[in-house]
């Protein structure tokens, strides 16, 4: 495989952006494309293509959603811009901005005629999975006040599922 074990897609629940038992085509509204690189498990990891969202907002979701999580460390190789380009059938200019803007905010590192890899220390590790979590929040949030839920009755509702979700 051109990627080897690199792992540009990590492991997350998240928007349903990773699903390791899905595979080509369109699952709970999700467009999923396979990627042939296993994680540690032996599975298959899958991004789904959300309608409506940027592909390179995806593609930074995805690499920061690997760094907070911790399943993607600093060293570890990215694919290629052309291999992800290709994977998901996009521009490679899609691809380059993703990349860019993550190299801007100094969670990569790329030099000409080699992989970019990760290179988030701990402090940047905290600063993106903080960055993350309060998004999620506020979108749970949202969610839950357009649905006319009150504070309490939100909270009860987490209470009760938080021990289902793995």
């Amino acid at each position: 495989s051109p990627m080897g074990n690199a792992s540009l897609l990590g492991q997350s629940r998240l928007n349903k952006l990773v699903n390791g038992r899905l595979g080509a085509g369109v699952h709970d509204g999700v467009h999923c494309l396979p990627v042939p690189v296993q994680d540690q498990g032996g599975d298959h990891l899958h991004l789904g293509l959300l309608d409506g969202v940027p592909i390179y907002q995806q593609i930074l979701r995805h690499v920061k959603l690997g760094i907070a999580g911790g399943t993607m460390a600093p060293g570890d190789a990215l694919p290629s811009r052309r291999v992800v380009s290709a994977l998901l059938g996009v521009n490679p200019n899609t691809v380059q901005k993703a990349y860019r803007l993550l190299e801007e905010e100094g969670l990569i590192q790329s030099h000409p005629g080699a992989k970019s890899c990760v290179a988030a220390d701990e402090a940047a590790r905290a600063r993106v999975r903080a960055e993350l979590l309060q998004e999620q929040a506020q979108q749970a949030v949202a969610a839950l006040k357009r649905m006319g839920l009150s504070k309490e009755a939100a909270l009860e509702l987490i209470a009760q599922h938080w021990e289902e979700v793995p």
